[in-house]
């Protein structure tokens, strides 16, 4: 390390995160090539260079899988002013990075003096503060992706810190955008009514972080049932915004005797049913718990992410959720059912079957099914993490009410005009 050179450029598309971007574009059109054939994909972008390049290279990879040429994605500025719903801060003038700063610097002060320490007796005269311990750390990643080779950054720690280093990420990631940020969720709910518009074929109906003149515009947010494919290239921040106003993934449940419930959030008999990805959940707001599909959510005590103890067994893990290339796909299905029904006559009884058409949606991370909670009965009739469309729009009820009365808190003049905002 005596001769490391720092070498890294700043928010680049590095030459591994093109290459997963192209086959994921190649992999979209070998899932879904018949729905491409029908209207080919309608792509937008934030405004980011990187961003801009990953939908370059996704487009990429589907024209040559599917041989066809697609339209390019529609670029959205991320300027303050402008609505935009795949970048929902720049809209939230009142969302505070400090639920995220304090939690970080509670779990850093746990795990980053040792090692401070030791790095400073291993090179005499350095002066390192426990602040630069994640900064260091990160560097491995970055640093291995960009040259296709292990950074010697990587074996200066210990699996155990680095375990430690994980955690750190998830509380930025759950106490920024996520649900331990209270202007948080808020973030996703233009861009979750515009997934309702499209799984319904109408209009959007949204006063938050969508833009009205790019959405009224054909040309620019086109409808119907003759568009079979979108596709939004965004950031991480944005998919655990969304994410949480979805209702998806969740907090640490505790049940009455105080024990964590987190390992097995989902409904029994989930893992026989081929659901893959076994991460907690919670009621989305608002949904009455007494009815129907609701019922199947139980009232439960419910705990954040705490910043003085990790529990291991938690299931708001960033590199699982938001790792590089990350994926959220909600695919609109049409479902058979069978039916049965019985008759009764004079002279006697009869039953009779057949075969019903229903929508459905369901919800693919990182190619993982999603248990959408609220759904149970939709899955043990139409399978494995596929809920009725009529079930998965009633639950999306902070979306629909406009986040609940948050929006209007994120258009409230900061106390400070001049605080700290970073993106991460």
């Amino acid at each position: 390390m005596r001769k490391y050179k720092y070498d890294l450029g700043t928010d680049d598309l590095i030459y591994f995160g093109a290459n997963e971007a192209f086959a994921a574009g190649v992999a979209a059109y070998n899932r879904y090539s018949q729905l491409a054939h029908i209207s080919p994909p309608f792509l937008r972008a934030g405004d980011t260079g990187r961003v801009v390049e990953t939908g370059k290279k996704w487009r990429q990879g589907f024209e040559v899988a599917g041989r066809m040429r697609l339209k390019e994605a529609l670029i959205i500025p991320e300027e303050k002013g402008y609505n935009n719903s795949l970048h929902g801060i720049q809209n939230c003038p009142a969302h505070s990075d400090e639920p995220s700063d304090n939690a970080q610097a509670i779990w850093l002060s746990r795990f980053a003096p040792n090692i401070t320490a030791r790095l400073n007796a291993a090179a005499p005269g350095s002066t390192l503060v426990d602040e630069d311990i994640p900064m260091l750390m990160s560097i491995c990643s970055f640093e291995s992706l960009a040259h296709y080779r292990t950074s010697k950054w990587c074996n200066v720690f210990s699996e155990g810190e680095w375990q430690d280093f994980e955690y750190w990420s998830d509380l930025e990631k759950y106490y920024n955008t996520g649900l331990g940020n209270p202007l948080g969720r808020v973030q996703g709910v233009g861009w979750v009514n515009e997934l309702i518009a499209r799984l319904t074929h109408t209009p959007v109906n949204d006063t938050t972080t969508t833009n009205r003149t790019l959405d009224e515009n054909p040309e620019t947010f086109p409808l119907g049932k003759n568009m079979t494919m979108f596709a939004d290239f965004s950031h991480d921040n944005e998919m655990n915004a969304i994410f949480a106003t979805m209702g998806l993934f969740g907090r640490i449940e505790i049940d009455e005797e105080g024990r964590s419930e987190s390992s097995v959030a989902l409904e029994p008999g989930d893992a026989e049913r081929g659901i893959q990805s076994p991460l907690n959940m919670i009621p989305p707001a608002g949904v009455d718990q007494r009815g129907d599909e609701s019922s199947s959510i139980r009232r439960r005590t419910w705990k954040e992410m705490d910043p003085d103890h990790p529990d291991p067994h938690r299931q708001w893990v960033a590199s699982h959720l938001v790792p590089f290339a990350a994926r959220l796909v909600i695919e609109r299905l049409e479902c058979v059912v069978p039916t049965t029904s019985s008759s009764s006559s004079d002279g006697g009884s009869s039953t009779s079957t057949g075969l019903n058409t229903t929508e459905a949606v369901r919800v693919l991370l990182n190619d993982a099914v999603v248990h959408i909670p609220g759904c149970t009965k939709s899955e043990r009739m139409l399978g494995s993490g596929v809920c009725a469309l009529d079930v998965f729009l009633e639950l999306q009820s902070y979306a629909r009410s406009g986040g609940a009365g948050d929006w209007e808190k994120c258009q409230e003049q900061p106390e400070n005009d001049g605080q700290r905002r970073k993106r991460k």
